[in-house]
């Protein structure tokens, strides 16, 4: 399974400035097509529509397998379009939140939190648990992002890959 991200000349003369995918023909095998925009240009909106609703799940497992065997370099990728495209992505927060739907959620969900008669004990609860990491650290269910952002578990994450880079 390929993956790609910077400019590429296909066999086919094409050059692509995106990432490959996979795709699977109705028997389940894995056809890989680094060239796949032309396996899709053929295709109208109705019949890509049923080939994604029949390989739904197996697309999203790869993509997420995919997202994690390249974690860095999709975020630096995401954080790069945030940058460049900074008035749309905050445009489309603004409209998010300003949309009805999301207000109606946002409401119906804190009027059930509040009406929760044991949620100071949750509270407390979720605020005085103690987590173990495998770097040695310790931290709280609200503090795990902060953790993670930490000199300690940073080098003890990239010490684990390499352990696994060097067991394959």
């Amino acid at each position: 399974m390929g993956y790609e991200t910077s400019e590429t000349k296909l066999e086919c003369g094409c050059v692509r400035y995106r990432r490959t995918h996979d795709f699977f023909m109705d028997d389940g095998e894995v056809w890989y097509n680094q060239c796949n925009h032309h396996y899709f240009a053929n295709m109208t909106k109705e019949e890509y529509q049923v080939y994604y609703e029949k390989n739904k799940d197996r697309l999203n497992a790869n993509r997420r397998q995919r997202y994690q065997e390249n974690i860095e370099t999709e975020r630096a990728r995401m954080k790069e379009y945030r940058e460049k495209n900074y008035e749309k992505v905050r445009e489309r927060e603004r409209e998010k939140e300003q949309s009805e739907t999301y207000k109606v959620n946002k409401q119906k969900y804190m009027l059930e939190y509040r009406k929760r008669p044991d949620r100071k004990q949750i509270d407390n609860e979720r605020a005085t648990i103690k987590i173990s990491c495998g770097c040695g650290g310790r931290y709280t269910e609200k503090h795990k992002a902060k953790h993670s952002r930490t000199k300690k578990h940073i080098n003890w994450v990239q010490e684990e890959q390499k352990k696994e880079n060097e067991i394959l």
